[in-house]
């Protein structure tokens, strides 16, 4: 089985398990998969990979919208105190959808990833 036809089986099982499609496909994950990086639909993901993807980018969305809209027109704020907000805000993100996907494949009692063929 090809990793793509890995990749729509187990999408095709957590949609039919009753998973939103946000947790199977989200919004950058076809991007990585078109750009090579075969990794597993964020559900299927183990916690330690799907956390720093999530946090990484939410990081790094939420810390450039904040500097535009606010940030930058604080005296008070440097890009090292911005940095460590977004660092924090990322890391809260990070750890709430790891233990979020952690919990709906738990309850949806989804097959681990490896059995929808080799890795």
């Amino acid at each position: 089985m090809t990793t793509n036809a890995q990749r729509d089986s187990a999408i095709a099982a957590a949609l039919a398990a009753g998973a939103k499609p946000h947790e199977c496909n989200p919004l950058l994950y076809p991007l990585y998969w078109k750009l090579g990086i075969n990794i597993p639909p964020p559900i299927f993901a183990p916690v330690w990979l799907t956390a720093p993807l999530y946090g990484m980018t939410s990081a790094l969305v939420w810390g450039i919208f904040m500097w535009l809209s606010t940030w930058s027109q604080d005296p008070g704020m440097g890009w090292e105190k911005a940095l460590g907000r977004a660092a924090i805000f990322g890391a809260f993100t990070a750890i709430a959808t790891g233990c979020h996907l952690f919990y709906r494949k738990r309850k949806l009692k989804l097959p681990a990833w490896t059995t929808f063929g080799p890795n």
